[in-house]
C-alpha cells in the first residue's frame, strides 16, 4: 500500500498546558503543517498561544516507561532531546511511537 493510500490519522498532541489535541493528519503532513493546523484551533489558540509564539514551537517525541526506570548516559545520549526536524513527514511518527508533546524551541 502506498502512502498516499492511508486514510486520515487522527494525531495526538500534548500541549504545554498538558491538554491533549488530536489533529488530523494526511500521509503527506509534515511537522510544521502539523503546526500550523495546530496554532489555528480555538484551543490552542485560548491556551497555548498566550505562552509560546507559534513561531517559536517544536514538536518532540514522547516516551512513556516504567516508573523508577533507571538511565545509563549512554541511553540518554542516544535518546537526544526528542526533537523532531519540522521537514519530517508525520504518519511514520504516530503509527510507530503515539504521541508527540509541543515545546518552546529554544
Amino acid at each position: 500500500m502506498a502512502t498516499n493510500d492511508l486514510d486520515p490519522l487522527k494525531a495526538p498532541v500534548l500541549l504545554l498546558d498538558g491538554s491533549l489535541q488530536y489533529p488530523t493528519i494526511s500521509a503527506d503532513t509534515t511537522t510544521q503543517d502539523l503546526i500550523q493546523t495546530l496554532i489555528q484551533l480555538d484551543e490552542v489558540k485560548c491556551t497555548v498561544l498566550d505562552v509560546v509564539a507559534p513561531f517559536n514551537w517544536a514538536l518532540q517525541r514522547v516516551r512513556k516507561e516504567k516508573p523508577g526506570r533507571s538511565w545509563d548516559e549512554t541511553e540518554l545520549a542516544t535518546l537526544g532531546d526528542g526533537k523532531i526536524s519540522v521537514d519530517v513527514r508525520c504518519v511514520p511518527i504516530f503509527t510507530f511511537n503515539g504521541v508527540v508533546s509541543v515545546i518552546q524551541a529554544s
